[in-house]
């Protein structure tokens, strides 16, 4: 059993890892929040069955087609501040108005289309292939893997049965 806790644990690190490179490559990263976010849990109350969850922050919902319009959280024109500034994104072409004016005035701005209109990678129906790939590949890596401990645990339970025959 603890085999195959190591398995699922060493492709679950292996997701996580791979979600980080993509987002790299992808250049989504701003704050690195998202990838921070990525937990691996197991379920300890589970006797009969070995589960683990790979979780992360809600913005994972939405990371790989973008978010719709609608409800956004009541302090979303200050998670985009927050984020203009980490991307490095220039705010200085506004006339007439201090930096930090300049840069509430886009964060509002970007908030409020995303709220009515949502992300431009939703709205062109998008793409980023940040973790299904990922996901279906170390799915497929462990499947094999551990049907291979499996078919060494049944040769020993076959070979103590044909020593006790």
């Amino acid at each position: 059993m603890e085999v195959i806790r190591a398995l699922v644990v060493k492709h679950l690190q292996s997701i996580q890892k791979g979600i980080a490179e993509n987002m790299e490559k992808q250049r989504r990263t701003a704050s690195g929040r998202s990838v921070a976010s990525l937990r691996i849990e197991e379920d300890a109350n589970n006797a009969e069955a070995i589960r683990f969850f790979l979780t992360g922050g809600a913005q994972w919902a939405v990371m790989q087609q973008g978010r719709g319009p609608g409800k956004v959280p009541h302090n979303f024109s200050e998670i985009i501040r927050e984020w203009i500034v980490k991307k490095g994104i220039s705010y200085s072409n506004a006339s007439g108005k201090t930096p930090e004016k300049k840069l509430n005035s886009l964060s509002y701005a970007i908030a409020y289309s995303i709220m009515k209109k949502g992300t431009v990678l939703h709205r062109n129906h998008g793409y980023n292939d940040i973790f299904d790939t990922l996901l279906r590949e170390e799915t497929e890596k462990l499947a094999n893997e551990s049907a291979g401990i499996m078919e060494l645990d049944i040769d020993k339970i076959n070979d103590s049965n044909n020593e006790n025959s």
